[in-house]
């Protein structure tokens, strides 16, 4: 049995500590497996650890937690930063063994630098994955025993891996001790972390977690509540925020909500919420839960968009759920929207538009404020866009355009910038050949310049990476990884159903020639 294990988290303390899968690894191996765990962070470019932690270099097996894309070259900075080799080929030990929704749907990226990807949710294998790893032979009998199992993807014997995933949440395990320290602040204060639910069944044709965490699983309102009871006191808070992909669908949110609110007083935090599940009641709870901020995702005023999403939301229900809102108490509306999207017309961009002119007159009736987040459409694995690709200087131009004239109207509007969503899309829909370059972006410090330079000496082309597919092509990810749900053949169904719902059926579009109409 392993004498301990290193938990990286890429990034500084105070994200960390509001990362529900952060707690629930090193908590599941300390309380449940009973291995000691040394949390180690990447703050303002050092790693810091509070643990009274030896060396990680001294350490045999680490896990990473990754939870985007840009944060693969911050995995690489921090093993060069801890004297550890960032190559795999390079080191003997410790065994790196990466863990989160990216690279559950592609691990290519990081064949060169991690040892081992869990494909899925860790909890159904790390028993298994902790037992056999005998540290006390070598890092290649190590992986050998553990080749082969399942949701194991091995980078240096890459084989086709099955996602893994909890089939019932009641069954579980989940954190009620927080790993939290008195000296860190979480970026959204301190709460309880209580995930209600997993997975999302709707099927939004840009969402990769929506498909990579199918099928929808719920907790039930029992075991919620004494989590809920027993988190709260163990952990000394008066705050709980709730993890799930679409909270309302769970079907017993709502008594969940009024219990910690009416029952336990507490304030709660409630991030993630469908416009069209919002009622009166549930944002009367949410506002008397001392919830300031509603943040709700339209994506587009447009229905012709929205039903090529699969995520169409008539203008008048987000009208509706923004008035009762404000009704309720809530002084602040936070809207997320995507934009660049091929195919999008002129009318399309002006719905959109007059949707977010629309609220921000109700918003500024009642003295409240309007905020407005505007992404580029960013192509991700697993997903029926797979096969999209991304054009910088389109993307470019539409964000400008769209801020420009929101931005005239006195909205507050933050734009996800061109440049790096571009790298975000490359470091999705990459494959091997990326991975020395972004270990050597890493030990570099990060910086788009940086990392084009690179990759332009190394010979990749990004635009061949993020060129539109014909929907024949397979790619990488589906020749070493299982999701289901996400079968390549129902994802080509479901972007050729995307493309004839914005005219982009064509030959024309296949090749490359229209971007806008």
């Amino acid at each position: 049995m392993l004498k301990a294990v290193g938990l990286f988290y890429p990034g500084p303390p105070e994200v960390a500590y509001s990362s529900l899968a952060f707690h629930m690894i090193g908590n599941y191996i300390e309380e449940v497996l009973k291995v000691p765990v040394y949390r180690y962070f990447l703050d303002k470019d050092e790693i810091v650890s509070f643990d009274r932690a030896p060396d990680p270099s001294r350490i045999k097996v680490l896990f990473v937690s990754v939870s985007f894309e840009l944060l693969y070259p911050t995995v690489a900075r921090m093993l060069h930063l801890a004297g550890i080799p960032p190559l795999a080929d390079k080191r003997k030990f410790p065994i790196v063994i990466g863990g989160g929704p990216p690279l559950s749907a592609n691990p290519l990226p990081l064949t060169d630098i991690l040892d081992v990807v869990i494909i899925g949710e860790a909890e159904p294998i790390l028993d298994e994955l902790i037992s056999l790893v005998d540290c006390e032979s070598s890092k290649e009998r190590c992986l050998e025993k553990i080749s082969g199992r399942r949701g194991v993807f091995l980078t240096k014997r890459p084989s086709l891996t099955r996602k893994v995933y909890v089939k019932n949440l009641d069954d579980s395990w989940h954190p009620t001790k927080l790993y939290l320290k008195k000296q860190v602040e979480p970026i959204w204060g301190k709460s309880y972390l209580l995930e209600t639910s997993r997975g999302c069944g709707r099927g939004c044709r840009f969402c990769m977690e929506g498909y990579i965490f199918r099928p929808p699983r719920h907790r039930s309102l029992a075991v919620l509540k004494s989590l809920l009871v027993e988190g709260i006191k163990v952990n000394n808070l008066n705050k709980v925020s709730f993890y799930s992909l679409s909270f309302f669908d769970n079907p017993e949110a709502e008594d969940l909500l009024a219990f910690a609110v009416e029952d336990l007083g507490l304030e709660v935090s409630v991030p993630s919420m469908r416009v069209e599940t919002l009622t009166r009641e549930r944002l009367r709870l949410i506002a008397k839960g001392d919830q300031r901020t509603l943040s709700i995702a339209p994506e587009t005023g447009s229905c012709r968009i929205g039903r090529a999403f699969k995520k169409c939301i008539e203008k008048d229900v987000v009208l509706n759920v923004v008035e009762e809102a404000l009704e309720a108490g809530i002084r602040s509306i936070k809207l997320y929207m995507i934009t660049a999207i091929p195919g999008e017309d002129k009318n399309d961009v002006e719905e959109t538009l007059e949707l977010i002119e629309t609220i921000l007159k109700k918003v500024r009736s009642r003295g409240a404020l309007l905020k407005v987040s505007a992404n580029p459409l960013i192509p991700k694995p697993h997903t029926p866009l797979q096969w999209l690709g991304f054009d910088r200087g389109f993307a470019e131009k539409k964000l400008k355009e769209f801020s420009r004239h929101l931005r005239k109207k006195g909205v507050d509007v933050r734009i996800y910038g061109s440049r790096h969503a571009q790298i975000q899309a490359l470091l999705a829909l990459g494959d091997q050949r990326l991975s020395k370059a972004i270990m050597e972006w890493g030990i570099k410090g990060g910086g788009v310049a940086t990392f084009n330079a690179i990759l332009r000496r190394e010979g990749l082309n990004v635009e061949s990476y993020l060129s539109f597919k014909d929907p024949s092509y397979e790619p990488p990810w589906h020749r070493y990884v299982i999701i289901d749900f996400a079968d390549v053949n129902l994802l080509r169904l479901e972007f050729k159903a995307f493309l004839k719902a914005l005219s982009l059926d064509n030959t024309e579009w296949y090749r490359g020639d229209i971007r806008e109409r």
